[in-house]
């Protein structure tokens, strides 16, 4: 499934949310979790095509992540899942620290975003479209 490296803005999207809650906006660590990251993003990309590349550093400043935690959370969300949808090709994926980082991250991105579990986690039939 993994086609690509994730830019640096999505991995870092996925760093500085996964420890929004317990370190604030601590640079130093949303690039320290970046590099995880990203080290498995590239891990699962040369296990999808058979390469052995190593993985590029990502780069992220403090403008940068304060305009980060500034998106919205929807679109956060969408960030996150492109990330896990590029690195989840190892068979341990399950297993990796990145996987936890990004679930983190995940979470955090769901607390945030307003229209995720208005009414619940169940659907109602007054949720649905009428025609």
């Amino acid at each position: 499934m993994s086609a690509f490296i994730a830019n640096d803005l999505t991995t870092a999207c996925v760093a500085a949310y996964a420890v929004k809650t317990s370190h604030g906006e601590n640079l130093d660590i949303v690039t320290s979790a970046s590099h995880v990251l990203r080290a498995e993003n590239q891990r699962s990309f040369n296990y999808r095509y058979g390469k052995n590349e190593a993985a590029d550093p990502v780069t992220v400043d403090e403008e940068t992540l304060k305009a980060i935690l500034r998106l919205d959370p929807g679109r956060v969300l969408g960030a996150i899942m492109c990330y896990i949808y590029q690195a989840c090709e190892c068979p341990d994926w399950r297993e990796t620290k990145a996987r936890r980082i990004a679930l983190e991250a995940l979470g955090e991105a769901k607390r945030l975003t307003p229209e995720f579990g208005i009414n619940g986690w169940e659907l109602q039939p007054d949720e649905l479209p009428t025609r």
